[in-house]
């Protein structure tokens, strides 16, 4: 059986990051990888993706059969299969990675789906509720902890992630470059110390309410840690 993964998203974050770990796994199983991604997705190359990870640019779902191997295949998409990949050939394994929860959005989008991966418990039972095919263990700690060289100064830029779909996002996405240009953006500089950092987009699915309730008793108590926070939001 080959395996085929989908992530067409144009923009990196933690669904990528799961991405480059499984080809990097699969790869040392020897397990090759057909890796079909979005063309403007130019962060691939950096991601040290293994040799037998064969990408593919693909430019419009709907050509995504088209890159399909012949005889039996495992799909297995980061979010929901695109819809023309759901009637695929029965030789086909259809499975997919929850990387968001489904819980206020429709669960419809993991329908026809075998077998579906989620990244934490919350993402699981949300699933589990919606009557959906979830695999029992959440996919916890199987992000990539291998070490980076810089590329360069970390500056601070926009704290915002605007929603284009938005009306109200798009005009504010519009001005806010230009009071970006009067604002100060200074580069990161690590504090003495230990220093622990939370890497995310700020959006109210990453519980950060939640996390900050078990998080700042344990800060108060150590204050020679520092805690930093790399991510925008709405």
């Amino acid at each position: 059986m080959k395996l085929v993964q989908i992530n067409l998203q144009p923009h990196f974050g933690g669904g990528e990051v799961y991405t480059a770990f499984l080809c990097r796994a699969l790869s040392q199983l020897g397990v090759p990888t057909r890796l079909l991604v979005h063309p403007r997705a130019g962060f691939w190359d950096r991601l040290g993706l293994p040799a037998d990870t064969g990408r593919i640019a693909v430019p419009d779902p709907s050509e995504l059969p088209w890159h399909l191997p012949t005889g039996p295949v495992w799909l297995l998409s980061h979010g929901p299969l695109p819809a023309s990949l759901r009637g695929a050939a029965p030789q086909t394994l259809r499975t997919a990675i929850a990387h968001m929860p489904v819980q206020g959005r429709d669960p419809a989008a993991f329908a026809d789906h075998d077998r579906i991966y989620a990244v934490s418990c919350w993402v699981r039972d949300g699933l589990k509720a919606a009557g959906l095919p979830a695999w029992n263990e959440p996919l916890y700690g199987v992000a990539d902890l291998g070490a980076r060289t810089s590329e360069g100064l970390i500056r601070r830029t926009s704290r915002y992630d605007w929603d284009r779909r938005k009306g109200r996002d798009r005009l504010l996405g519009w001005f806010e470059p230009l009071v970006e240009m009067l604002r100060s953006h200074p580069a990161f500089e690590r504090r003495p110390s230990l220093t622990l950092g939370i890497v995310s987009r700020l959006t109210p699915i990453k519980q950060f309410p939640l996390l900050f309730s078990h998080l700042a008793p344990a800060l108060a108590r150590h204050p020679q840690v520092n805690l930093e926070i790399f991510g925008s939001g709405g």
